[in-house]
């Protein structure tokens, strides 16, 4: 299992794993994808809400 696709996911542990992710692996040559590996998720939301996370730490990462 995934670490943020679990049945007690919430949007804090979501944004947080994926923002370590971000940080930990830089800007070069990293796809970010915490939940299938495709556009699913086995618990509904935890894709929406990764992405929603994912673009706003774009933002903050390359302003």
């Amino acid at each position: 299992m995934r670490p943020v696709d679990r049945p007690d996911w919430t949007p804090e542990l979501v944004e947080k794993e994926v923002r370590r992710a971000c940080e930990e692996y830089g800007t070069k040559y990293y796809i970010p994808c915490i939940t299938q590996g495709l556009g699913i998720s086995t618990f509904p939301g935890v894709y929406e809400t990764a992405s929603e996370a994912i673009e706003k730490v774009s933002k903050e990462m390359f302003k």
